[in-house]
């Protein structure tokens, strides 16, 4: 039988990376084996109900391409299910009415845990077990009428014919009282895997305090979607080799929840940007430029046309981890108004043979071809008539038409500058070198 598994968040707040990455197993599980994936929102704890949450969580499962095939159904539609499940432990015995702690709210429903010991065997963590005097009853339908999370969970596992139940360690105690409802209800249980919990590097549990812990925060500091479910599937599992760069079709051909570590994972910031890198340089020329215009846009930058658009974007994509990088990475490839870099200017402009090199470079440049081969050509042979390493002659015109010391190659810059304004900004560095402005 092929496996019907569940993402059932509460929309409580953000999707933050604990919850991505428990949909994220769920969703390879099921797409490894040809399975179904469900996604169901546990929206009875009204007083928790965070506005616009179920937004953010269908649009986050969106944009990461974690996408459902059945849903989302809502635990707030299913009300009748709940009443009808309860109706049916209570008139068998199973479960009582207890105005404890609840007597201006009226009875809830709390069901007898038994006298028998709980075990299961769990995909990750092994056998699990329980003994009968560690059971104590609990409540099912609380006095407003709603159901608590145990009781609805399992009524809408068994319903919806879960067969597989992935989800954070920190449920492990919810287990042995589902299974207790599950052998009350007469149904058969499902096989559970309990995913290690995610720490930061000083290996305490990920918060806020380290950083961006929501999917919505990591969109918006320029990471690709790819490069999420890639880090996020390496958080407790292993592909069996050193494998680290994977596309979501090779993470799907190779996920295995047998090979996912019992023990907690630490959140490594600096590797997750160096796979977001190797992200931005796989994806083709044309996706990237498609993602990076609105970000250009939004700076009031204006793009000359597609092609040297994506020209841009070529150079660039093997100089930046984040999509957030492109922009003040590249603003001099737009604007004429930048500054220099003031120890650059000095080291390579004022000092000799700086201005002449770039004197030099505007007469040929005018005149010549204007090509990456011409232009190199040309800057080769200068080098040699003025008896100088390359370097102190492509330097020169590098911070003069970037007000940089570092650039994508220099022959590459000039082409995406141009003959004309190239020229304009070697003879503007001149005149800042004369007067010995270097802002």
């Amino acid at each position: 039988m092929k496996p019907r598994v569940r993402f059932a968040p509460s929309p409580t707040g953000m999707l933050h990376v604990g919850g991505v990455r428990t949909a994220l197993y769920n969703w390879l599980f099921a797409r490894h084996q040809g399975g179904t994936f469900i996604l169901r929102i546990e929206d009875t704890d009204r007083e928790r109900h965070v506005e616009d949450a179920v937004e953010v969580i269908t649009g986050g499962l969106s944009w990461l391409g974690l996408n459902w095939d059945e849903g989302p159904f809502f635990q707030s539609d299913r009300s009748e299910l709940y009443r009808q499940a309860a109706d049916k432990l209570e008139a068998a015995g199973l479960a009582y009415r207890s105005a404890k702690g609840a007597e201006e709210k009226g009875e809830a429903l709390v069901f007898r845990a038994g006298a028998a010991e709980v075990a299961f065997s769990d995909m990750v963590k092994g056998e699990m077990r329980k003994p009968a005097e560690d059971l104590v009853d609990f409540v099912i339908m609380r006095s407003s009428g709603y159901p608590t999370y145990n009781f609805a969970c399992v009524v809408d596992d068994m319903d919806m014919g879960i067969t597989h139940v992935i989800r954070g360690d920190d449920h492990v105690e919810n287990t042995f009282r589902q299974i207790l409802l599950y052998r009350a209800l007469g149904s058969d249980m499902p096989s559970y895997a309990h995913l290690p919990m995610i720490h930061n590097e000083s290996g305490q549990k990920l918060s806020k305090r380290d950083g961006a812990v929501a999917v919505t925060d990591y969109q918006e500091q320029g990471y690709l979607p790819e490069a999420i479910v890639n880090y996020l599937a390496l958080l407790g599992w292993s592909p069996g080799d050193d494998t680290e760069f994977m596309t979501v079709p090779e993470l799907v051909e190779r996920f295995d929840m047998g090979r996912v570590r019992r023990s907690p994972s630490r959140f490594d910031f600096r590797k997750f940007a160096w796979l977001n890198s190797r992200h931005v340089q796989n994806t083709p020329v044309e996706k990237l430029a498609a993602l990076l215009g609105p970000l250009v846009a939004r700076e009031g930058l204006e793009v000359k046309d597609e092609k040297w658009f994506a020209a841009l974007v070529g150079v660039q994509r093997e100089r930046i981890s984040l999509l957030s990088e492109f922009v003040p990475a590249s603003t001099y490839f737009f604007r004429d108004d930048f500054e220099y870099d003031e120890k650059g200017f000095r080291k390579f402009i004022m000092k000799d043979p700086g201005r002449e090199v770039l004197r030099r470079v505007v007469e040929r440049l005018g005149a010549g071809e204007f090509t990456e081969h011409g232009v190199e050509e040309m800057l080769k042979q200068l080098a040699e008539e003025l008896g100088v390493g390359f370097g102190k002659v492509a330097q020169p015109v590098r911070v003069a038409v970037s007000g940089r010391t570092a650039t994508p190659g220099i022959f590459e810059t000039l082409m995406l500058v141009g003959r004309e304004r190239s020229i304009e900004r070697m003879r503007r560095a001149v005149e800042a070198a004369g007067t010995g402005a270097s802002g």
